[in-house]
């Protein structure tokens, strides 16, 4: 009995690790795993997928909009000091650039929308414990009259940028 609890422990220890280990974790073209986060609002869902590269931050975003095709309107990251970054690159992600999909189908309906952003930042401009995030701005292409506000926190930005600037 005591035995089968200890196992179960290490288990739970290791799986606690394991998730803590993958906030920062490099992949194999040395970008780190910033954020990965969904979120549903009203008629449109929205998805984003960040990355770490040097100074710079690689986000793609997905949406979708229930009864037609989603337009993704306006994407920046914002924070102290940055107030509001515009990115330099944006362009369209078309379905053969990545398989896996960061809305899953069973989930969100409607059509799929996916963009590529890269955000470029500044020397100095990232604050040690600063609320970062990733604001989204989704339409529905047919009804410009509404539009659905996402905002994605970028809990570990400043700690994984501040790191990598010391490397």
């Amino acid at each position: 009995m005591v035995r089968r609890c200890f196992i179960l422990l290490m288990i739970f220890c290791a799986l606690l690790s394991v998730q803590g280990f993958c906030q920062g974790q490099q992949d194999e073209g040395g970008r780190l795993f910033v954020a990965r986060d969904t979120q549903q609002h009203g008629y449109a869902s929205a998805g984003i997928e960040a990355y770490l590269v040097g100074r710079a931050l690689e986000v793609t975003v997905e949406a979708r909009t229930v009864g037609g095709k989603a337009y993704i309107v306006n994407t920046f990251l914002a924070g102290p000091k940055l107030d509001r970054l515009a990115p330099l690159v944006n362009r369209f992600a078309f379905a053969g650039e990545r398989e896996d999909v960061i809305l899953a189908r069973d989930k969100f309906e409607g059509t799929l929308s996916r963009k590529f952003y890269k955000f470029v930042i500044p020397e100095g401009k990232i604050v040690p414990g600063g609320d970062y995030q990733i604001r989204v701005i989704v339409e529905k292409q047919q009804n410009t009259l509404s539009s659905e506000k996402f905002s994605f926190k970028l809990i570990k930005l400043p700690e994984l940028f501040l790191k990598q600037g010391q490397k």
